[in-house]
C-alpha cells in the first residue's frame, strides 16, 4: 500500500492497483468489491488476506495500441482503517468477467501510529503557536508501544511564550503524560542552573494520516484549560506520504460482509 508501513488503526488504507494505459479503462461508476478470504494467528500478530476485484471497460473499438506501452496507470483502493495484524491485498481487474490486471500488496497495521507520526503540528486558527513531536524507533517496532515526546510552543497566563514538555508511551493512538516547564536565567553563553516547574497535563491523540488532537490542563489557573485540533505542517525527511484524500485517483471500497 502507498503509505507508511507500518500503519496505525487510525489510518485509512490506500491500495494501490493498475491497469493498462492502452486497453481497458477503469469504471468510475463501479466500486472494487473487498472481500476478505483468510485469517490466520500468528505468534504476534493476525494475518489478513483479501480478495479485491474492481471492473475495467474494453477500449473503443478500433483502438490500436503502440508496440511499446508507458507504465500501467496506478490508482487508490480506499479500504479505509483496518484493525492490528498483517493484511495481504490481492487485486484483480475484470474486462467483461475475464481477469486483465492482478497485483498483490502488503501492509502492517499497528495499535499506534508510524514514524510520519513525528514532525511539527499546529492548529491553523493559532498559527504560531507550535506541537513538536518525535517518536522513537523502538528494537521490537511491530510488538511494542513506542515512546513519543511532546514539545508545545505556547504562551504563559501573561502572554509571554512559554514551552510545555512531556514525555511517554503512546498506545491506542493516544498519548497523555504530566508537562514540565522550565525557568532560569536570561540566555547566554554560559551554563544556565535551569529549575523545573510542573506545567500541568498534555494529551496528545492521532486521528489518522494529518490528523490529531491536542488537550492540556494547565496549573496556572491563569491559562485555560481546552483542546485544539491539529493538522501536520511538516513531516520527517524520508518518510512516505500518508493523506490518500490527496490522490487524485482514489475508488471507495464495498465490503460485502461488513456493515
Amino acid at each position: 500500500a502507498p503509505m507508511p508501513n507500518p500503519a496505525s488503526t487510525a489510518d485509512r488504507i490506500g491500495v494501490l492497483a493498475t491497469y493498462p494505459v492502452c486497453g481497458p479503462s477503469l469504471d468510475h461508476d463501479s466500486a472494487p468489491v473487498a472481500v476478505e478470504v483468510s485469517q490466520a494467528e500468528l505468534p504476534h500478530a493476525v494475518q489478513y488476506h483479501y480478495r479485491i476485484d474492481f471492473q475495467l471497460v474494453p477500449p473503443p473499438e478500433g483502438t490500436v495500441c503502440p508496440g511499446t506501452l508507458p507504465a500501467p496507470i496506478g490508482f487508490l483502493i480506499d479500504v479505509g482503517p483496518l484493525p492490528p495484524g498483517i493484511h495481504t491485498f490481492d487485486t484483480r481487474g475484470h474486462t467483461q468477467g475475464v481477469e486483465t490486471t492482478r497485483a498483490d500488496s502488503t501492509v502492517v497495521v499497528n495499535p499506534w501510529p508510524g514514524l510520519t507520526v513525528s514532525g511539527v503540528w499546529y492548529a491553523p486558527e493559532q498559527s504560531g503557536r507550535g506541537v513538536f513531536v518525535n517518536r522513537f524507533m523502538t528494537s521490537i517496532e511491530s510488538l511494542a508501544p513506542p515512546d513519543i515526546a511532546v514539545i508545545w510552543a505556547t504562551h504563559d497566563a501573561a502572554g509571554r511564550a512559554d514551552w510545555a514538555v512531556a514525555a511517554g508511551r503512546l498506545d491506542d493512538n493516544h498519548f497523555e503524560a504530566a508537562a514540565i516547564s522550565t525557568e532560569g536565567p536570561a540566555l547566554s553563553p554560559a551554563p544556565a542552573a535551569l529549575a523545573t516547574v510542573t506545567w500541568g497535563r498534555l494529551s496528545f491523540e492521532y486521528r489518522g494520516c494529518g490528523s490529531a488532537r491536542l488537550e492540556w490542563d494547565a496549573l496556572d489557573p491563569g491559562v485555560a484549560d481546552g483542546s485544539v485540533n491539529l493538522v501536520q505542517l511538516v513531516r520527517p525527511d524520508g518518510t512516505g506520504e500518508c493523506e490518500i484524500g490527496r490522490h487524485t485517483r482514489l475508488q471507495p471500497a464495498i465490503w460485502p460482509d461488513r456493515r
